[in-house]
């Protein structure tokens, strides 16, 4: 028998994502950019981005989608595109939170409490 081989048992624990978890990842990487584009078409029809900032000519490629009316398509997209950022931050910061309160401990029971920084002593002179 070779004399550095080592045998280990497998633990059975790996790092793998739950499937559940992926699932649900995956329907919200699609659910947040349509509620993102839903969003900014009704506050495009209401009329609200107008206030702060008037739709350039350039912006103003208007598109008559059947149930969602006659709105400008570019300037509806960058909303959109800045709602599904601040959606996605929202959602971080919950699930962050929520993850923190109800997740593991940091530390399991055959874990080593971190080590202390030693000081060294000083010598006057």
């Amino acid at each position: 028998m070779s004399r550095n081989i080592y045998y280990q048992r497998d633990t059975g624990t790996r790092n793998e994502i739950h499937p559940v978890w992926r699932g649900i990842g995956c329907i919200m990487a699609f659910l947040i950019p349509f509620i993102a584009f839903v969003i900014s078409v009704m506050l495009v029809q209401a009329g609200l981005p107008q206030r702060v900032m008037p739709v350039p000519p350039e912006a103003a490629n208007y598109v008559n989608w059947s149930g969602f009316g006659r709105f400008p398509l570019y300037y509806t997209l960058a909303i959109a595109a800045i709602l599904t950022v601040i959606i996605g931050a929202f959602y971080i910061v919950v699930y962050g939170a929520i993850y923190r309160m109800a997740g593991p401990p940091r530390y399991g029971p055959l874990d080593v409490p971190p080590i202390k920084p030693k000081k060294k002593p000083r010598k006057s002179r």
